[in-house]
């Protein structure tokens, strides 16, 4: 019984330690819609996404958390939040226009 106490603390903490990195929120963007083409990998705000080649470019993105969505530089202009993956940002009105983004908490 003491093997199981130990096996079951031992996952308890390493759950404990796994949850603020798996919480934390990121953002793929994709060069084109249903998750193809060139990407980039996001997990803070980013003002300009032509610091990453990316301005105007986003056609679709994997997501995890909630994200604003905006299609000036410095989270301006249009914006949308998006929560969930999305196959083509034309359905947001928003494809080819992102040009920052940031999560939301």
């Amino acid at each position: 019984m003491t093997g199981l106490k130990t096996l079951l603390a031992t996952a308890a903490l390493a759950a404990l330690v796994a949850s603020p990195a798996a919480a934390r929120p990121w953002i793929t963007l994709y060069s084109a819609p249903y998750y193809q083409g060139h990407s980039v990998d996001i997990d803070h705000p980013v003002r300009k996404l032509g610091d990453y080649g990316f301005s105007d470019r986003a056609q679709s993105a994997r997501v995890h958390g909630a994200w604003e969505v905006c299609a000036a530089e410095d989270f301006r202009g249009d914006c949308v939040t998006v929560n969930r993956d999305v196959p083509y940002f034309k359905d947001y009105n928003m494809n080819r226009r992102a040009d920052s983004v940031r999560p939301i908490r």
